[in-house]
C-alpha cells in the first residue's frame, strides 16, 4: 500500500492583523486570547501554487 502525502500547517496571528486572502482556505479557524488561529490539514496534497497569506497593512 502506498502512503499518501500529507500536509499539516497552522498560523497564529494577532487579532488586530487583517488577512486579505489565503491561496488555500483554512480547514478550521479558532481563537485564543488576542490571537487568531488558522489550521490546514490535507491528505494527498500536491499543491499547484505556493502557499501564501496576504495581509492588509
Amino acid at each position: 500500500m502506498k502512503r499518501g502525502k500529507k500536509a499539516i500547517n497552522h498560523v497564529t496571528i494577532d487579532k488586530n492583523l487583517k488577512i486579505k486572502s489565503f491561496t488555500y482556505v483554512p480547514d478550521s479557524i479558532g481563537e485564543t486570547g488576542n490571537k487568531q488561529l488558522y489550521f490546514w490539514k490535507k491528505q494527498h496534497f500536491m499543491p499547484k501554487i505556493d502557499f501564501e497569506i496576504t495581509i492588509d497593512i
